[in-house]
C-alpha cells in the first residue's frame, strides 16, 4: 500500500484515452499495474479491460434519477474506498480533465479538505483525435467545448465553431437541433464517431437530418463549423429590448417596484 506525502488516503485517476489501446499512456498502465484496488467509472468503453478486477459504477446510471445523483455517490464511495485501503485506482473514459464530473467532484473535495489526496494523471482524450480528423487548430479557430446536456444554456448567445460533447443519444441530438429555432435546417454539421476505435465514422450530415444520421452512443459528438443564428436568439433580443426600455424610455424610467 502506498499511502500520500502526508499520509492521507489517496485516489489515483486515470483515463483510458478516446478508445484504442494505443492511446492509452505507459504511466496509466504502470498505475493500473501497481494499485490492487480499482475503480472504473464504466465498463462501457473499448479500454475498460485493462482494469482488470475493478468494481464499475454503470449500475447507479440505471438507478438515480440524475447525473448529478450519480456523481455524487461515485464521488462518496471512491472517498470511503481510499480512507478503507489508504491508495485506490479510479479509472475514467479519456482524460479525467476533459467533461469528468466525478472527477471535478472529486478535486473539489480535495481542496476542501476532505482528508483524501486526489493524484489526477494527465491522459489523451478525444478532443486530440477531433482536431486531427477535422484538420484544425482548437486555438487558432477559437472552438468552444460544450457538453451536450448543457447545450441551451452553455451555447447561449454563440455563434460558432463549437465542438459538443455528451452526445451519446439521439434525442441528445434532437434536443441540441431543436434549440436553435432559427435554424434553416441546411447548415453542415459534423457527426464525430468512435475516434481512435477501428469502428471511427466520421459523417457529415446537415442541421435538419443531425438526429437521423447514426444511432448515437457514448463515443460520439458533434462538430458544428459555424452556428449561423445563437441558441436562444429571440431570449437574447427580447432581453436587449427590455434593457434599452428601461433605459431609455421615460414611461418605464418613472416605474417603481
Amino acid at each position: 500500500m502506498t499511502m500520500a506525502p502526508d499520509d492521507r488516503p489517496r485516489i489515483v485517476v486515470v483515463g483510458l484515452g478516446p478508445g484504442g489501446r494505443e492511446h492509452v499512456t505507459v504511466d496509466t498502465l504502470d498505475a493500473i499495474e501497481r494499485c490492487p484496488h480499482r475503480y472504473l467509472r464504466t465498463s462501457i468503453h473499448p479500454s475498460s479491460d485493462l482494469v482488470a478486477d475493478a468494481d464499475t459504477f454503470d449500475h447507479l446510471y440505471e438507478s438515480s434519477d440524475t447525473f448529478d445523483d450519480v456523481y455524487t455517490e461515485i464521488a462518496d464511495t471512491l472517498v470511503a474506498a481510499a480512507h478503507e485501503h489508504g491508495e485506490i485506482l479510479y479509472a475514467v473514459p479519456g482524460s479525467p480533465l476533459v467533461l469528468e464530473r466525478t472527477v471535478r467532484h472529486l478535486l473539489d473535495r480535495d481542496r476542501d479538505g476532505d482528508g483524501v489526496d486526489c493524484d489526477v494523471r494527465p491522459a489523451m482524450s478525444f478532443l486530440d483525435v477531433a482536431w486531427a480528423r477535422l484538420g484544425i487548430d482548437p486555438i487558432e479557430t477559437r472552438v468552444r467545448l460544450i457538453d451536450g446536456h448543457e447545450f441551451t444554456a452553455a451555447a447561449a448567445g454563440e455563434t460558432g465553431p463549437l465542438l459538443v460533447a455528451h452526445t451519446h443519444a439521439n434525442w441528445v441530438l434532437s434536443d441540441i437541433k431543436l434549440a436553435v429555432d432559427e435554424a434553416s435546417g441546411d447548415e453542415s454539421v459534423t457527426l464525430l464517431h468512435a475516434l481512435g476505435t477501428p469502428d471511427e465514422r466520421i459523417i457529415e450530415t446537415t442541421w435538419a437530418d443531425v438526429d437521423r444520421t447514426i444511432d448515437a452512443d457514448h463515443l460520439t459528438s458533434l462538430w458544428i463549423p459555424q452556428l449561423a443564428t445563437p441558441v436562444g436568439a429571440s431570449y437574447v433580443r427580447f432581453h436587449e429590448l427590455t434593457r434599452t426600455l428601461r433605459e431609455q424610455c421615460p414611461w418605464d424610467i418613472e416605474q417603481t417596484h
